[in-house]
C-alpha cells in the first residue's frame, strides 16, 4: 500500500490543483509587477481560493440535501396534483348545482308569479261571483227565512273563497321561502367554489415551489458535476505531478543507505541566517504517506486486546461504522465487476489468516494458522485482519467506478484468504456524517510521533489542502508495532541559507524535472525579491513539515507545501552531487 494513494487522492488535491495552476501562467506577466502589486495579487488570489474552497465545501455538504429536497418534492407533486383533480371535481360538481339550483329558483319564482295571478283572479271572480250570486239569491228568497238562507250561502261562498285564496297565499309564501333557500344554497356553493379555487391556488403555488426546487437542485447538482469534471481533468496534470515526484524519489533513495544517520529530534527550526544541518525521522518510501489507518498500528493495537470498532474510531476520527453496503458491486481492472464482499475477500495487503491456537487451526483452517514466531506475516491479530477488511471495503465503495489490483489502488488477487474476515464484517463500511469515508491507510504511520493530516501529505505546491475531519493526526505511539523505519533517522551535511536560494533558483531552471513546481517557485521568488532571507517550518500534530515559509529582504513571505520542500531537495541535492536526501517529511532544521 506504500505506493498505493497516488491514484487514491485525486479528491484531496482539489485546492492543490487550484493553487498549482494559478502559477503556470505566462511568468512575464508575474515579473512585470511590483512588489506591491504582487502583494496585492497574492492576497486577491489567496481570497478566490478561499472563497472558492468554502463553496465546493459548501455544495459538497448540500448536495444530501438537494437530493432529500427533490425526492421529497417529487414524492409530494403526484400528491398534490390528485388533490387539484378533487378539488376540480368538486368545483364542476358545485358548478352544476348552482345551474341546477338556479333553474329551480326561476322555475319557482313563476310558479310563484303564476300563483300570484291566479290568486288575484280568484279573488277578483269570487267577488263577482259573489255579487251575482247575491243578486240572484235576492230574487229568489224573499221572506224572511230566505233572506236568512241567503246569508247562509253568501256566508258559505265567501269562506269557500276566502280558504282557496288564503292557501294561494300560503303556497306562494312557500315558494318565496324556497326561493330564498335557493339564493342561499348559490351562494353557499360559489363560496365553496371560490374556497376550492384559493386551495387549487394554494397547490399549484405548492407545486411550482416544489418544481423549482427541483430545478434549482437539478441545477447545482449539475454544476456541481461540471465543476468537479472540470476539477477532476485538471486536477489530473497534478496528480500526475506528484506521480513523477514520488517515482524520481524512489529512483533517487531506493537503493540509498540513509546516509549518515543523526539524532533526528531537534524541534528547532533555522531562522536561514547561521548554517544549519537537517535531522529526520523516518523513511516515507518504506512507510508509505502516513494518513489513516496505519497497517503496523491495527496490529499493535490488536496484540494489546483492543477490537475492529476501537481501532477504526482511534485512526478515523469522529467516525461510525454502518452496514447494509454488502450488496455493492465494483469495478476491478482485469476482473469486471465483482460482488464488494468477493472483493474484500480476495485482498492481500497483510496476512489473510487470524494467529490461533492448534485446536483453532484444525477446526477452522480457513481463519486460523499456528504462529510461527520466525514470522511477521504468516498470520496476524484477529480484530487487526477485521479492521482492514471493513477498511478495504470502505475503500472500495468509495472508489466503486474503477479500482487497480495492485499498489495504485489495493492489492487484490482473488485468493479468497480473507473471505472469513469479509463473513465476519460482511456489509459493514466507514462513514462519516453518513456517507463512505475515503479510508486512507498505509504501512507504518509513526516517524516517532504519530500520523499526518491527509492536507499535509496531499496539498498544493504551497502546502494548502482540504482538511479531511476524519483523516486528523493521531498518536499510536505507545501501542503501534514498531518497525525497521518507525525510529530510522537520518542527517545532512551542513547547509546555510544561500543553498536554500540555490535550491529555489534550480527549481525554477528545471521545468523538465520538476513540472508545474517550477513556474509555481518563479512567482515565489518573485514574491519575496528574488532572495530568501530566513525560513520557518511549520508543522501538523505528528510533526511532519506542513509548510515552508519563506521571509524575502523585502519583508514579503511566500509558502512552500513541505512535501514538496522535500522533493525539491531531493532533487536539487541530487543535481549538484551531494546525494543527501531527505527521507521523510519529518524533517528538522537545526543550527550549527
Amino acid at each position: 500500500m506504500n505506493s498505493a494513494i497516488k491514484k487514491q487522492n485525486l479528491s484531496n488535491l482539489v485546492i492543490f490543483l487550484l493553487v498549482g495552476l494559478l502559477f503556470l501562467n505566462p511568468i512575464n506577466n508575474v515579473i512585470a509587477l511590483t512588489s506591491s502589486e504582487i502583494v496585492e495579487e497574492k492576497r486577491k488570489q489567496e481570497e478566490k481560493l478561499a472563497q472558492t474552497e468554502s463553496e465546493i465545501a459548501r455544495l459538497n455538504s448540500e448536495i444530501a440535501g438537494y437530493s432529500s429536497d427533490v425526492n421529497i418534492a417529487q414524492a409530494s407533486i403526484p400528491e398534490l396534483e390528485n388533490q387539484i383533480k378533487k378539488i376540480e371535481a368538486l368545483i364542476e360538481v358545485n358548478k352544476l348545482e348552482i345551474e341546477q339550483t338556479q333553474r329551480k329558483k326561476e322555475l319557482t319564482k313563476l310558479k310563484k308569479e303564476e300563483t300570484e295571478l291566479l290568486r288575484r283572479e280568484s279573488v277578483k271572480s269570487s267577488y263577482f261571483d259573489w255579487r251575482i250570486d247575491v243578486a240572484e239569491i235576492s230574487t229568489l228568497f224573499v221572506s224572511e227565512f230566505d233572506n236568512k238562507m241567503s246569508e247562509f250561502f253568501s256566508t258559505a261562498v265567501v269562506n269557500k273563497t276566502s280558504k282557496d285564496i288564503i292557501e294561494l297565499a300560503q303556497t306562494i309564501d312557500n315558494l318565496e321561502s324556497d326561493i330564498q333557500k335557493y339564493n342561499k344554497e348559490n351562494e353557499d356553493l360559489k363560496k365553496q367554489n371560490s374556497d376550492l379555487e384559493y386551495k387549487k391556488n394554494e397547490v399549484m403555488a405548492r407545486i411550482a415551489y416544489l418544481n423549482s426546487i427541483i430545478a434549482g437542485n437539478n441545477s447545482s447538482i449539475g454544476n456541481l458535476q461540471s465543476e468537479v469534471k472540470t476539477l477532476q481533468s485538471n486536477i489530473s496534470f497534478l496528480s500526475e505531478q506528484q506521480r513523477v515526484a514520488e517515482e524520481r524519489e524512489r529512483q533517487l533513495l531506493e537503493n540509498d543507505d540513509g546516509g549518515e544517520s543523526g539524532p533526528g529530534n531537534s524541534f528547532d527550526t533555522s531562522d536561514g541566517t547561521v548554517p544549519f544541518a537537517i535531522f529526520g525521522r523516518g523513511r516515507d518510501l518504506y512507510q508509505g504517506h502516513g494518513v489513516g489507518l496505519s497497517q503496523w498500528g491495527a496490529h499493535g493495537f490488536a496484540l494489546n486486546g483492543f477490537d475492529y470498532n476501537y481501532i477504526l474510531r482511534f485512526y478515523y476520527t469522529g467516525v461510525d461504522l454502518s452496514g447494509g453496503y454488502e450488496g455493492a458491486t465494483v469495478n476491478v481492472d482485469g476482473y469486471g465487476a465483482i460482488n464488494i464482499e468477493d472483493y474484500v475477500a480476495g485482498q492481500e495487503e497483510i496476512a489473510g489468516r487470524a494467529c490461533g491456537s492448534a485446536e483453532q487451526a484444525l477446526a477452522r483452517p480457513d481463519k486460523y494458522v499456528v504462529d510461527n514466531p520466525n514470522s511477521m506475516w504468516d498470520c496476524w491479530p484477529e480484530e487487526a485482519i477485521k479492521a482492514f477488511a471493513i477498511t478495504y471495503r470502505t475503500y472500495g465503495y468509495f472508489y466503486r467506478g474503477f479500482l487497480y489490483r495492485d499498489g495504485r489502488s489495493q492489492v487484490y488477487n482473488g485468493t479468497g484468504y480473507t473471505r472469513w474476515a469479509a463473513d465476519e464484517t460482511r456489509g459493514i463500511v466507514i462513514t462519516y456524517g453518513g456517507a463512505p469515508i475515503e479510508a486512507l491507510y498505509s504501512s507504518d504511520n509513526n516517524q516517532g510521533f504519530g500520523t499526518a493530516n491527509n492536507d499535509t501529505r496531499f496539498q498544493s505546491y504551497s502546502g494548502a489542502g482540504t482538511p479531511y475531519p476524519y483523516l486528523r493526526s493521531v498518536n499510536d505511539n505507545s501501542m503501534a508495532t514498531r518497525t525497521a523505519y518507525t525510529d530510522f533517522t537520518y542527517r545532512t551535511g551542513n547547509y546555510d541559507i544561500s543553498h536554500i536560494n540555490s535550491m529555489i533558483d534550480f527549481g525554477v531552471s528545471r521545468p523538465d524535472i520538476v513540472g508545474g513546481l517550477s513556474g509555481y517557485l518563479a512567482g515565489l521568488k518573485n514574491t519575496i525579491g528574488n532572495q530568501a532571507a530566513s525560513f520557518i517550518v511549520e508543522r501538523d500534530p505528528s510533526n511532519r513539515a506542513d509548510r515552508v515559509k519563506f521571509m524575502g529582504y523585502n519583508g514579503s513571505t511566500a509558502y512552500l507545501g513541505g512535501y514538496w520542500f522535500k522533493y525539491l531537495w531531493n532533487e536539487w541535492s541530487y543535481a549538484i552531487g551531494a546525494n543527501d536526501y531527505l527521507y521523510s517529511q519529518t524533517y528538522f532544521f537545526q543550527s550549527i
